[in-house]
């Protein structure tokens, strides 16, 4: 029987596809340590199925340009303060289909870690 600790390095270790198997692995251990990560392996779960949703619901426009057959679509953004207060740069990304980066809001808000971690 693997300790407490040893089962918590196992869900760190999990990928968001992993927790449900996680859960269904140690559901039936009765130790209340255990139990609060089967707890937070299905909170991961729900935090990770909601923040799908969210990319589902923001990327409305491409799945219709898509389905319109078009190849190409790119997001462009801005930084600056606008051509008043001084120089602005643009920029135009094109992703692959149904490329989905967790976390992404505003480019402004997306790590570098994070989004070459969803590219790969």
């Amino acid at each position: 029987m693997l300790s407490i600790s040893e089962i918590k390095q196992e869900l760190n270790n999990t990928a968001c596809g992993g927790l449900e198997d996680f859960c269904r692995k140690y559901s039936s251990d009765s130790r209340s340590g255990v139990q609060k990560l089967v707890s937070s392996a299905h909170k991961l779960m729900d935090k990770h199925k909601k923040e799908l949703e969210r990319l589902y619901n923001i990327t409305l426009y491409e799945r219709k340009y898509r389905s319109m057959g078009l190849e190409y679509i790119g997001g462009i953004d801005e930084v600056g303060r606008g051509p008043y207060a001084g120089p602005v740069v643009t920029a135009c990304v094109i992703l692959p289909p149904d490329c989905l980066i967790e976390g992404i809001n505003d480019s402004k808000k997306l790590s570098a870690k994070n989004a070459m971690s969803s590219l790969t």
